[in-house]
């Protein structure tokens, strides 16, 4: 996964600071600040699905990718990303 051994987990509380840093650093249009970090579960979601490693259709592809950069950066997972790496695993296993 790419993650040092003795990452944390990232409450709900900071992810939801995190995304709306990274939607103000970002400066996103005006919506974003509130549908972003609800849409966060959709979007990863959809990232361990895919098989070009997430839905760069989506306008907020660029804020989930930047979101994802800063977690890894800070080592940690929040709690949708222990579903999608567990789903990565197993799709990983299976090839």
């Amino acid at each position: 996964m790419g993650l040092a051994a003795d990452f944390t987990l990232c409450s709900e509380a900071d992810a939801a600071m995190i995304a709306q840093t990274v939607v103000s650093d970002l400066k996103t249009r005006k919506g974003s600040a509130t549908a972003f970090p609800r849409k966060l579960s959709q979007l990863k979601a959809a990232s361990a699905m895919s098989e070009n490693e997430g839905p760069s259709h989506d306008e907020f592809f660029p804020l989930l990718a930047e979101y994802q950069r800063r977690l890894r950066q800070m080592h940690m997972l929040d709690l949708d990303d222990l579903e999608v790496e567990t789903l990565r695993l197993f799709q990983n296993i299976l090839k």
